[in-house]
């Protein structure tokens, strides 16, 4: 639990140099791969099993996910979770327009993943947006669906996205 929101505090970069220095130090007491380990072993059973209440869990959780292992993970849960239903989860469209850039990212790939390119036009003003990783993240999984709009995206997102995010 601990580990996740130090992380997600060091990746903030709105701290001095001292605060980051002890958040560095207090996370060093925290090691990272039992977290991991945890957390996937939780994802895989939240989409195994289907729990009704998994989705906002997941949806929750994402911007905690500071591993991109772990971001996975989580993410394949919730495309699966995404799938169960009929029509698009109203969770998903509302966190589509959520503040945090990772849960935008999710729940546009989510929507992407349970309805293929039908959702394009539901995650359109993403393919925009002024966050990399979520434009980023869109532009791969529309490059996986086969469509050719998201090269371009991809390329442009490439420049600028952080180096443990980029997949080769």
């Amino acid at each position: 639990v601990v580990r996740p929101l130090l992380e997600s505090l060091l990746l903030e970069g709105k701290h001095d140099l001292e605060t980051v220095c002890r958040l560095r130090e207090v996370a060093a007491h925290f090691p990272a791969e039992k977290d991991a380990a945890a957390v996937t072993a939780a994802a895989r059973l939240v989409q195994r099993d289907k729990p009704a209440n998994g989705l906002p869990i997941l949806i929750e959780f994402v911007p905690y996910a500071t591993n991109e292992f772990v971001r996975q993970e989580v993410q394949r849960a919730l495309n699966v979770l995404a799938k169960a239903d009929k029509a698009p989860a109203p969770l998903l469209l509302e966190a589509i327009k959520d503040p945090s850039p990772s849960r935008r990212a999710a729940a546009a790939e989510a929507l992407l993943r349970s309805e293929g390119l039908a959702a394009k036009d539901k995650i359109a003003q993403l393919l925009k947006d002024e966050n990399v990783l979520v434009r980023y993240q869109l532009g791969m999984a529309l490059i996986e669906l086969h469509d050719k709009t998201g090269v371009p995206i991809l390329i442009k997102s490439l420049q600028d996205v952080p180096s443990d995010r980029a997949e080769f």
